[in-house]
């Protein structure tokens, strides 16, 4: 796949349970211009095994493993988010957690939205077994470059709920 507008990040380790309703659902956008980045930071369970069967699936679906064979074991989210910046050939960085799930459309809205501004940020769910707690970006539509986003409203609030232009990070 050549350059496209997102790169959707995904870390994962032993998230067999998550990962296949995960790409599922990412794949069902309604916008089409983007790549999966999958990081598997050495699991030990399928996790591998099933993202390699989905990147054989889709052509944009690309899948690395971060497997240190002195260490054994894995370096975290973090430092997985990282590394599949490194990987990413999108314009644009959007995080996913394995247990997160995107509205059909968001690509889509976000797309829209991005127009010479560094970052978007959105509202999202908390979705729990008993109730659903909508939680807001309380960030106004005012444009914001990365390191002055980071001043007023703290790094803490990055990753969660934002996209990112690339050239940013």
């Amino acid at each position: 796949m050549d350059d496209c507008f997102f790169s959707v990040i995904i870390p994962c380790y032993n998230a067999e349970r998550y990962i296949e309703d995960c790409i599922n659902r990412l794949m069902s956008q309604t916008c089409k211009d983007f790549e999966v980045v999958i990081v598997d930071d050495n699991s030990t369970d399928s996790t591998y095994e099933k993202c390699i069967a989905y990147s054989k699936k889709f052509s944009n679906v690309n899948v690395y493993q971060y497997n240190d064979n002195l260490l054994k074991t894995n370096r975290g989210q973090a430092f997985a988010r990282n590394f599949g910046i490194s990987c990413a050939r999108g314009d644009w960085i959007i995080f996913l957690d394995v247990d997160d799930r995107l509205d059909r459309e968001a690509l889509q809205t976000i797309k829209e939205k991005a127009i010479d501004t560094e970052v978007v940020f959105f509202d999202f769910l908390l979705v729990f077994s008993n109730k659903t707690v909508k939680v807001a970006s309380n960030i106004s539509e005012k444009r914001y470059k990365t390191s002055d986003f980071m001043i007023h409203f703290g790094a803490d609030s990055v990753a969660i709920n934002g996209v990112y232009r690339k050239q940013s990070l």
